[in-house]
């Protein structure tokens, strides 16, 4: 993320994936050339990554389903005093 806590276009697609298995109780195995932005979002909390039949793959984690909860209160909030 840059100072302001944006997403990269890469990012969000990459946490969209992991988000949409996630209901599904699955987990992504990235394609080589996406390691790094897996690996980026998994240094700061977003995925977790373990190894499954010696492939690494990623999943939510449940700090990111807490940060998505309070966003969509956040939005809500703002919403209401609108």
């Amino acid at each position: 993320m840059s100072e302001d806590k944006r997403f990269t276009e890469d990012e969000l697609e990459v946490l969209l994936e992991c988000w949409a298995v996630h209901a599904r109780g699955a987990s992504v195995e990235p394609k080589p050339e996406a390691l790094p932005t897996f690996h980026r979002l998994a240094s700061r909390g977003w995925l977790e990554h373990s190894f499954h039949d010696d492939a690494m793959t990623y999943k939510w984690t449940k700090a990111a389903e807490l940060a998505l909860d309070i966003s969509n209160l956040t939005e809500a909030a703002k919403a209401s005093v609108n």
